[in-house]
């Protein structure tokens, strides 16, 4: 009997030949397990679906169907089956390997371009433009923890998730195995998860994003930058900002400056300063006067 994923998946079925779409949403999940979408759920999946909209795709055997005109990703991960993800057309993120016995659902309510990417410690993220056609959703995977639920995953929103955190392990983002200042690791941690361009230049060493910022033209130290939401922001300790000695993130600015930070190691937690009238460069913020902004590159798009 030919697969039935064929005639069921991602919210489709086969009538006669042609396309169609059902009410199914087809809620297949990894290891048998209901997934978790959290917000992302979408309660009406197939109800906006045109039969226009579903283009086939056949991986591992497997035929489905996915939105026209939406980028996947077949993506391999260092093994010998690569995995594919794609943007079913209920506008879950679906995905399939050589080990999954046909393609599997991990929910959620993305719109365009889905990334799967390796993320600090062994995790597997996937990403996606949610509903707003703007805002990077996320869903991560771990060996022995399994799928986490979808969240945003700009940078703001998961520096957020963290404060009051003290280190928490190795296998995170603090430097591990001799004890040392954290700050740079959690910045460090926070821009990796979210898919940001060659973090791999960056160290423990809160100097290291300035590097980042002049290898991608990004460093940025004149007073007339506005610091954008996402921006590490590099301070110093002494009163001219001339060294790199602490490192954090931009969470909201004005026209003013920055208005709030979040940093990790201060106060040897992740914790929020604030400024009620904003900061620019050589201003001082908590204890620190600042030195420099350095802007991100993302893979796929700038929120």
């Amino acid at each position: 009997m030919r697969r039935r994923l064929t005639a069921l998946l991602l919210g489709l079925a086969v009538a006669g030949g042609a396309v169609v779409a059902t009410a199914s949403t087809a809620q297949a999940t990894p290891n048998g397990r209901q997934a978790t979408t959290g917000s992302l759920a979408s309660a009406t999946p197939a109800s906006t679906t045109r039969a226009a909209a579903a283009c086939a795709i056949t991986r591992h055997g497997y035929t489905g169907y996915y939105l026209c005109g939406t980028k996947f990703d077949d993506h391999n991960w260092g093994g010998t089956q690569p995995e594919t993800y794609v943007i079913g057309t209920d506008n879950a993120v679906w995905h399939i390997n050589g080990g999954t016995g046909g393609w599997k659902s991990l929910g959620g309510n993305v719109t365009d371009r889905v990334l799967a990417f390796a993320a600090i410690n062994g995790r597997r993220n996937i990403q996606g433009i949610g509903p707003d056609g703007k805002t990077p959703w996320c869903r991560g995977w771990l060996e022995g923890q399994g799928w986490n639920s979808w969240q945003k995953c700009d940078i703001q929103s998961l520096a957020a998730s963290r404060l009051e955190q003290g280190y928490t392990s190795c296998a995170d983002y603090y430097s591990c195995p001799n004890p040392g200042v954290w700050c740079a690791d959690f910045a460090r941690w926070v821009w990796r998860n979210v898919n940001v361009h060659d973090t791999g230049v960056l160290t423990a060493a809160a100097a290291s994003f300035i590097a980042y910022g002049k290898k991608h033209d990004t460093w940025k130290t004149t007073a007339s930058y506005q610091p954008k939401p996402g921006d590490a922001i590099v301070f110093a300790a002494n009163s001219t900002g001339t060294y790199a000695e602490h490192v954090g993130l931009v969470i909201s600015a004005n026209a003013s400056g920055v208005t709030v930070e979040i940093g990790g190691n201060q106060s040897n937690a992740v914790t929020r300063w604030t400024s009620s009238g904003g900061a620019h460069i050589g201003d001082r913020l908590g204890s620190w006067t600042i030195s420099g902004f350095v802007e991100p590159k993302y893979n796929i798009w700038r929120v």
